[in-house]
């Protein structure tokens, strides 16, 4: 609904053929201190701007549309998850509570999500935009050239995209293009989101992800996310998932990392660091480098095959090479387990599982189900129904 300002009650019931009862103005809602030239109702309005005049609009609550015009329009969605689009002309837009969705448009546009997980897509001009609370994203995707984002800055700027200044967003999500990204000193969320994109995150705990692009954590503990392409989690204990055929490398501190489909090549490198798998479908190559590292093999959900000598993994639907790793917790199926000639530690969980340990001085534990140990050259401490060449059973 259009509320035309400027029209008596009794003009237009006058022109009605009715006549005005007496009573209380109703308040005209605002939107940034202005008076609101264009009013929604409390249901799921679908609006669109005057072409010739700048529009005030306040919505209201219920999930509305607002399509801006050419001129310069102050919008304010209020309650609701709004879809609020400026138009040309530099708009300030204000999303209000709720789940909002945000385009300037054209022109040099001040976008605000307020109170809310937001996503503000951006276009043409130099924008400034506040996320608020909630997790927000401020997206580039529509961009045919790609961006420059300075995190420390908190500036994104590009051929088409302008120069934007950005706040409260956890995420900057880059175009299909050739993206660079480069994080602050403090938190950083990036997405290359496919493209030759190189993201940094430089210091802080950071949360970075990529598609066949380069990418660096830096300093903290970050969490990176790759389909193809590479990631380096720099010299802290990092988060890594790898798919698509992803090489990554966890450096220093005691990593995480995840691989699955794809063939991946994950390096722990120095500290105690945790493999583990996405899903059961993964042709993958694991080095754990130096310190004590552990694979977990529980989402492979059937039976696998481990020997750590041979350096190979397998089972119905996947298969890993496997070097430097010294503890392996096996699947909920029944797993084989088999050592090389250094100390090793075997969880078989779930399954009637057979564990091996060749040399080293083992520690070899069944868990649920009907296993068997055989400990093999050196002091071995088994726990399992069947013991074999154990020096401490269960």
């Amino acid at each position: 609904m259009r509320m035309i300002l400027g029209t008596s009650l009794a003009t237009l019931l006058a022109t009605a053929g009715l006549a005005a009862v007496a009573g209380p103005a109703a308040a005209v809602p605002t939107c940034m201190g202005q008076q609101a030239t264009v009013v929604g109702t409390s249901g799921d309005d679908d609006l669109g701007g005057n072409p010739v005049l700048p529009d005030v609009v306040y919505l209201g609550a219920g999930n509305d549309t607002y399509h801006g015009d050419t001129s310069a329009d102050l919008i304010c969605g209020g309650g609701g998850n709004d879809l609020l689009y400026g138009g040309g002309g530099d708009d300030q837009v204000d999303g209000g509570k709720g789940k909002d969705r945000l385009t300037g448009g054209s022109g040099n546009d001040t976008l605000w999500g307020r109170v809310g997980p937001d996503n503000f897509f951006e276009g043409l001009g130099d924008d400034r935009i506040a996320g608020g609370k909630g997790v927000d994203v401020l997206s580039y995707g529509q961009l045919t050239s790609g961006i420059t984002v300075d995190g420390g800055n908190a500036t994104v700027t590009g051929a088409a995209a302008g120069t934007d200044e950005y706040g409260q967003v956890e995420t900057v999500r880059g175009t299909h293009q050739a993206d660079t990204m480069n994080g602050g000193p403090g938190f950083d969320g990036f997405d290359g989101a496919g493209g030759n994109d190189t993201v940094d995150g430089n210091g802080g705990n950071d949360r970075l992800a990529g598609k066949d692009a380069t990418v660096r954590g830096g300093d903290g503990n970050d969490v990176i996310v790759v389909s193809g392409g590479t990631a380096d989690g720099g010299p802290d204990a990092d988060s890594i998932e790898a798919t698509g055929g992803a090489t990554v490398s966890g450096a220093d501190g005691a990593d995480q990392i995840q691989v699955g489909r794809g063939a991946n090549h994950a390096a722990g490198g120095a500290g105690n660091d945790l493999f583990a798998l996405l899903g059961r479908r993964t042709g993958s190559r694991l080095d754990g480098g130096a310190g004590t590292d552990s694979l977990n093999l529980r989402k492979a959900k059937v039976g696998t095959r481990i020997d750590l000598a041979a350096g190979t993994g397998h089972w119905r639907g996947g298969s890993l090479g496997l070097q430097s790793i010294e503890v392996v917790r096996g699947s909920r199926g029944s797993d084989v387990i088999a050592g090389s000639a250094v100390a090793e530690y075997f969880d078989g969980r779930g399954g009637n599982d057979v564990l091996r340990g060749a040399g080293g001085n083992d520690i070899l534990r069944g868990g649920k189900g009907y296993d068997r140990a055989d400990g093999g050259a050196g002091g071995d401490i088994c726990a399992t129904e069947v013991e074999v060449g154990c020096e401490i059973g269960a």
